[in-house]
């Protein structure tokens, strides 16, 4: 668990279950060790797919305003495609490349 408190973010590519299953119990943890806020960063419909039917509070707690909304155990942050944003100090670059919303996101060091 000591790698999961280390994290500062996690970028995420679309929202099947393969690639968020795991940030489940990774927010849990993080919220019972009262870590920093994790920062889920991946494009807006991705984002939305996490808020709307993960972290909603019937699947799982909505971590966004747990343990409250002015120290959240996780934050979003939307990547918009082709800008560079900046995300656990790396600077990332996002592009779409299909209808149902998958993305690739270059790093630059």
């Amino acid at each position: 668990m000591k790698a999961q408190f280390r994290l500062e973010a996690c970028i995420i590519s679309h929202a099947h279950l393969d690639h968020i299953r795991d940030l489940a119990m990774i927010a849990d943890n993080r919220f019972q060790a009262r870590c920093e806020p994790l920062v889920l960063a991946a494009s807006k419909p991705t984002l939305a797919v996490l808020r709307k039917h993960f972290f909603d509070n019937l699947t799982w707690p909505d971590f966004f305003n747990v343990p409250n909304r002015g120290k959240p155990t996780i934050e979003y942050l939307e990547l918009k495609p082709e800008q560079r944003t900046l995300v656990a100090g790396y600077g990332v670059r996002s592009a779409a490349f299909s209808a149902i919303d998958f993305f690739f996101a270059e790093l630059d060091f």
